[in-house]
């Protein structure tokens, strides 16, 4: 069959929690498409985490090892391997906090901007091939809508 010519309806099971499932497999795809394009580039090593732990760290003025686990939902030892990784590899660079000397500022390197633009490029890529089903400005709204629900629980973790 046809996926699409499928009727969405068919596969709901129940409201909110359907509306979980596709996130996380929309989520899925898209890290999915980057990861295999970054990879068919030259960026063999590349794992899932690494474009969404650069943007996050990217986006964020004094980010740590804490900040990055707590973004992620992973444990503060996982996120510590996960950034002596992307150290590893040249993506970011330790440095001394500015305000909090127990702490280590986890900065984006020059290499891991390049993988981050090249990352945004695929994902783009990736997105384009739904614009049969939803319109570019659709998507356009569905992200500023998703953002504020997204922005509106991390608040509400604080």
């Amino acid at each position: 069959m046809d996926h699409r010519a499928m009727d969405h309806r068919a596969m709901k099971y129940g409201g909110a929690l359907h509306l979980g499932f596709v996130l996380g497999s929309v989520r899925a795809t898209l890290l999915d498409g980057v990861v295999i394009q970054l990879r068919e580039g030259g960026d063999n090593d590349v794992r899932r985490t690494y474009p969404h732990a650069l943007a996050h760290l990217h986006g964020v003025d004094g980010a740590t090892v804490a900040t990055l686990g707590r973004h992620l939902a992973m444990t503060r030892q996982a996120a510590g391997q996960l950034v002596t990784e992307l150290v590893g590899k040249g993506y970011v660079e330790r440095r001394p906090h500015m305000t909090d000397g127990r702490a280590q500022e986890v900065i984006v390197s020059p290499s891991g901007e390049a993988l981050l633009r090249a990352a945004e490029a695929a994902a783009a890529t990736v997105a384009r091939r739904w614009h049969g089903v939803i319109t570019p400005e659709r998507m356009e709204e569905l992200d500023d809508d998703l953002s504020r629900i997204a922005l509106l629980e991390r608040c509400r973790r604080l």
